[in-house]
């Protein structure tokens, strides 16, 4: 079996076709190909030749690692210029847009940031504090249900402390429902996203109790 075959079968990276494979000091380099040929905005999603070619980069992300050495995915893509958006890298199936790692080194990271602490992960994963930050920020994002606040009209808000030196944890939830937001700090520190929300809601619940009266 060829090396490349083996690869492929290995990591099973959607939409990418595996060219090459190095291996240096520091990490097995996996090179790409990508196999989509039509052109697409990531910021838009617009398609079709109306996107001008601007150049071409090689760019890299940090996959799960083979054991004890890196894994990084090089492919080269295309810098498309769009009427809207101006020029853009086109996106690909294994990375969020705008990312450093693979979708399932990202997944890996966000899973661990709900079993245990951020520095432990830095440690096990090799990755920077604030990178592990990003990550969940970008995999929360991601997944969040844009319509989660559709019909909210009341909510509840509760804290919650723990461990010492006054640590709290405030919890936003519908009176019905799962919570739909939980974050560290006291209820009246609450981010603006929070209270905006609340507010949001007793807005939504005075005018609905004015146009019952």
């Amino acid at each position: 079996m060829r090396v490349t075959t083996a690869f492929k079968r290995l990591l099973r990276m959607p939409g990418a076709s595996v060219v090459d494979v190095s291996f240096t000091a520091d990490a097995v380099i996996v090179i790409v190909r990508l196999r989509r040929r039509r052109r697409v905005c990531s910021a838009c999603g617009q398609t079709g030749r109306g996107l001008e070619i601007h150049d071409r980069r090689l760019k890299r992300w940090r996959h799960l690692d083979l054991g004890a050495n890196r894994c990084v995915i090089e492919c080269e893509l295309r810098l498309l210029r769009c009427r809207t958006c101006g020029v853009r890298m086109e996106p690909v199936p294994w990375a969020r847009p705008g990312a450093h790692h693979t979708r399932d080194f990202e997944d890996v990271v966000a899973w661990l940031a709900q079993q245990m602490a951020r520095t432990p992960i830095c440690g096990l994963l090799r990755v920077g504090w604030d990178t592990v930050g990003r990550i969940v920020e970008r995999v929360t994002a991601d997944h969040l249900d844009e319509r989660r606040l559709e019909g909210l009209v009341c909510i509840g808000v509760d804290e919650i402390s723990y461990r010492r030196h006054h640590r709290y944890l405030t919890s936003v939830a519908p009176t019905t429902g799962r919570a739909r937001s939980c974050g560290a700090g006291r209820a009246a520190t609450a981010p603006p996203c929070r209270r905006s929300s609340t507010s949001s809601a007793s807005a939504k619940s005075r005018s609905g109790r004015s146009r019952s009266t």
